[in-house]
């Protein structure tokens, strides 16, 4: 059993690596769970403010243990307003859109992370699967919750 003052044996970019280095089954037609690093259409809840909403692409970001099991999952939402004011918790999509399922240029915004019903999943369009996408989206995540820095 690990003690408060004992650090975990990997740090929290390194576990999410793995969740992205084919460590995970990414859905096909024939699959029909959340996975870790899907790429999603998702229906977002109107939250007021300037939140993503509506049926939009998301990454699930959760792990796929919570995912089987959770009746809920957590997912960064994209926007295709890439002329959005940039900020460190912004990863621009640029290259390998087909891959991901992004029909255009999109930013995920890393400052808007939220939980949300599996019954808001509409469908499975892509994956990220480069190890780079998933450092950026690390560090995004890492910036926007700085508790995680430290594990």
């Amino acid at each position: 059993m690990m003690t408060v003052l004992e650090r975990p044996k990997q740090n929290i970019v390194t576990r999410f690596l793995k969740c992205a280095n084919g460590k995970i089954e990414f859905t096909d037609d024939k699959d029909t769970s959340v996975k870790c690093m899907g790429v999603y259409y998702a229906n977002l809840p109107d939250m007021g403010n300037s939140t993503q909403k509506g049926i939009r692409p998301v990454l699930v970001v959760s792990n796929n243990k919570n995912n089987e099991f959770n009746s809920m999952v957590v997912v960064i939402p994209f926007t295709s307003k890439i002329d959005k004011r940039s900020l460190p918790v912004h990863v621009v999509f640029k290259e390998g859109l087909e891959e991901i399922g992004l029909k255009k240029e999109s930013t995920l915004t890393c400052e808007q992370i939220l939980t949300i019903s599996k019954d808001n999943i509409r469908q499975n369009i892509g994956h990220l699967s480069r190890k780079i996408d998933a450092l950026k989206v690390a560090a995004g995540i890492c910036t926007q919750i700085p508790i995680l820095s430290i594990l």
